[in-house]
């Protein structure tokens, strides 16, 4: 061979071999996603996992990939594809295993978190055609790849242990809600209940489905609006003004004001509006500690914290100091301490910590009614159900915080 064929073929094999990389077929699979290429992505990806099996990012970044195609974005969890849903959670698997305490790229959630999705989205699918049997099914194999853990399931059964009978229990997203349905469709566990999730609220399969029969539990969810209503709902320019909603003997009377760019308010504050509008006259209503303030429409006036969960009622006040001392001392199990999870997933630490926030409340009641024997018990029950050993406190403000609530007793 000529030198200068054969420093052609080496200078090839090179740049062959550059191109080849770990990083650089993750870049470019990210382009390919990018660019709405996700079968690029998938092939990028495959081959690199192949070469470098060994690399949790690699794996992890190839379930984001199959996720592309598994369903379109969380209003799309009733058109999961089954077929893909092996491939995209077997990606995570093996990424959680080479990475047990998942230092990994987050961008896309917590893999544990994404297993539950995926599968979460495929048990949502089946249900939605009327396949309960498949729907269960899918739940059930999300807890086999590692979802549906110990962990958030306990934490989701005191959620639902905290609402009362035929309660409607509105919570932020689909990480949220998907554990609560698991164990309404899995463990038949608090079927009166009918989970409610914000997000979905801005598709009109999820309205509607909500208005004729909810997913996994028994009930519906009234509306005003008919269904020939749900189509044509969008966001739309908003001027604050009064809204009056019945709620048990009561009623509620408070503004809203705009919810995006301060002129719009968005599909789902208007469909929350009015499934309030419909129920909570005759339904108990809850909100879960999870939902995010801008996602309230102005309601935190009259929640009232009970434990996990918040009440709707025209009372007003932070909480109701007597159902809170009673789910915290009674009604909770606090059965997901013991998951090694808690030791190493910040999310979850974060989850937790609203069982800490509950008792915080009810020992500055205790604290301000001057009942300092009760307040000292109740900081007692804290540690003893939740102990630091198990589940770490977040920051230094918080231990600060509690020395600040010990030094008053």
């Amino acid at each position: 061979m000529q030198r200068p064929v054969l420093l052609f073929v080496i200078i090839s094999l090179l740049v062959t071999a550059g191109c080849d990389s770990p990083e650089s077929l993750h870049s470019r699979a990210a382009q390919a996603l990018e660019e709405d290429r996700p079968a690029d992505a998938i092939r990028y990806l495959e081959k690199a996992t192949r070469v470098w099996p060994n690399e949790p990012e690699l794996h992890y970044a190839l379930g984001e990939a199959y996720r592309n195609v598994l369903y379109d974005g969380p209003t799309g969890l009733n058109a999961a594809d089954p077929a893909i849903a092996p491939r995209a959670s077997r990606a995570y698997e093996i990424a959680i295993a080479l990475s047990p305490r998942q230092q990994l790229n987050r961008s896309g959630g917590d893999p544990y978190d994404v297993i539950q999705e995926i599968w979460g989205a495929v048990a949502v699918t089946h249900a939605g055609r009327g396949a309960a049997d498949s729907a269960r099914w899918a739940f059930q194999n999300g807890r086999i790849a590692g979802a549906y853990y110990p962990a958030i399931l306990g934490y989701s059964r005191d959620v639902l242990a905290t609402c009362a009978p035929d309660a409607i229990l509105f919570v932020g997203g689909h990480r949220d809600a998907l554990p609560l349905w698991y164990l309404q469709a899995v463990e038949s566990l608090r079927q009166d209940v009918t989970v409610v999730n914000l997000t979905l609220l801005n598709a009109p399969w999820y309205i509607r489905q909500a208005r004729t029969g909810h997913l996994f539990c028994n009930s519906s969810v009234a509306t005003v609006m008919a269904d020939a209503d749900i189509d044509q709902l969008k966001s739309q320019r908003w001027e604050p003004h009064r809204i009056t909603v019945p709620v048990g003997q009561g009623r509620l009377e408070w503004d809203v004001f705009p919810t995006v760019e301060g002129s719009f308010i968005r599909v789902q504050d208007l469909v929350l509006l009015d499934m309030l509008t419909a129920n909570a006259g005759t339904r108990p209503v809850y909100f879960a500690a999870t939902v995010a303030e801008p996602d309230l429409a102005g309601l935190r006036p009259f929640l009232q914290l009970e434990g996990l969960v918040s009440r709707l009622t025209p009372d007003g006040g932070a909480f109701n100091a007597q159902r809170l001392e009673r789910h915290l001392t009674e009604t909770y199990q606090f059965d997901g301490l013991s998951d090694p999870r808690l030791a190493h997933l910040t999310s979850l630490q974060r989850l937790y910590h609203h069982y800490r926030m509950a008792f915080i409340a009810l020992v500055l009641h205790k604290q301000q009614t001057g009942d300092t024997m009760g307040s000292r018990t109740i900081l007692a029950r804290m540690d003893e159900v939740l102990p630091p050993s198990q589940l770490p406190y977040p920051d230094l403000r918080f231990v600060m915080r509690l020395k600040e609530l010990e030094t008053r007793m």
